[in-house]
């Protein structure tokens, strides 16, 4: 072979790799027009949440800003969209006769090391790790501290009574990412968190969660804790 040749071939080899490691993708403003197709309204700010959390893979750095896999993304349009409405046909949850509606965003460090948690927030990889620190870690972010109205409270506390648990339904811009059983509730005494928080007890769901992990709901805007009554 020639040197020319051999120039020839190492040119097109490296042509091919590139082009292999070349990654479709979306933008987030593109991400964000696919979402609002789907689900509705939706901002650039879910998007970047849902970024954070991992829904969508890993990210890319382009010109054009943050980007997500386009397969990634394509993929999570594919999951079930669910309301109010198709919820209460969930058997297990409707027979429960409600749960709470957890509206958290992906997973960031503390602002202050003096911290009682590892993160705020939460991230898919992470959310069904087993026994560990991680899994506390991940249990600290979801439990504490949430602004619960006193109505709210005597609603769960309901559940609790019939059932042994509320269930904790974890959602990231509209995300299901899983969920967790509420047993107990404490009042966190005013301060740097806030008057009127609530922290939660939680332990690992039961089969109750498995529609709904990894599908899309509709639970409407607002604070951080929504209820779904089902009856």
């Amino acid at each position: 072979m020639t040197s020319r040749e051999q120039e020839v071939d190492a040119a097109t080899w490296l042509a091919e790799t590139r082009q292999r490691q070349r990654v479709e993708a979306y933008s987030v403003r593109e991400t964000t027009s696919l979402l609002q197709q789907k689900l509705g309204r939706t901002t650039a700010l879910q998007v970047s949440y849902l970024g954070e959390a991992g829904v969508f893979g890993e990210y890319y750095e382009s010109a054009a800003g943050i980007c997500y896999s386009k397969a990634r993304v394509d993929e999570r349009l594919k999951a079930p969209f669910r309301d109010l409405t198709t919820l209460a046909e969930l058997r297990e949850l409707a027979e429960i006769g409600g749960a709470l509606i957890l509206r958290q965003r992906g997973a960031v460090p503390p602002e202050s090391t003096a911290d009682e948690r590892a993160f705020y927030g939460t991230h898919i990889d992470i959310f069904d790790t087993p026994s560990g620190p991680l899994h506390e870690a991940i249990d600290d972010a979801t439990r504490m501290y949430w602004p619960v109205s006193p109505r709210r409270r005597v609603q769960i506390l309901q559940v609790i009574q019939q059932h042994g648990f509320c269930p904790l339904i974890v959602t990231v811009g509209k995300f299901c990412l899983g969920g967790r059983n509420i047993t107990e509730l404490t009042e966190v005494p005013g301060g740097r968190h806030g008057a009127g928080r609530i922290a939660f007890t939680v332990t690992d769901p039961g089969s109750w969660v498995a529609p709904l992990k990894h599908t899309w709901i509709d639970s409407g805007g607002g604070p951080a804790t929504a209820w779904w009554s089902l009856q």
